[in-house]
């Protein structure tokens, strides 16, 4: 028999790595926003054609879509960007690091521009 503690502590670590250490508030909603997001992705994917190497990054995007609510709740989109353009996520390429903190950044509020430095110095296929 298993030990539920340990499974669960192991489940833990793992969401911890893949978050590249940024905490979030509420890690509940994180892993919902990030089985919805997979389920929308999914069910989407004749539309958009993407594969799994976009999956996995609005994956991490979604766990930390709300991390800036830690520093400020007004502008926490904007936050969620800097925490993540700063964290060191396993496996993934700067430039990767910049799609997740655009998908986090854009989760609410403004729309992409090209006016916004981080978007405008991602590749046309990235944005």
């Amino acid at each position: 028999m298993k030990n539920e503690g340990n499974d669960h502590r192991q489940i833990d670590n793992e969401l911890a790595f893949t978050m590249g250490g940024v905490p979030v508030d509420d890690l509940n909603h994180a892993r919902h926003v990030a089985f919805l997001a997979g389920e929308l992705f999914a069910i989407t994917w004749p539309l958009h054609g993407f594969g799994e190497d976009a999956a996995r990054l609005l994956h991490r995007a979604a766990l930390l879509h709300d991390a800036g609510i830690l520093v400020a709740y007004h502008g926490h989109h904007k936050e969620s960007q800097r925490l993540i353009l700063r964290a060191n996520l396993p496996g993934v390429s700067e430039a990767e690091r910049a799609e997740v903190a655009s998908i986090a950044r854009y989760h609410r509020k403004a729309l992409p521009h090209r006016d916004h430095p981080i978007y405008r110095d991602m590749s046309k296929l990235a944005r």
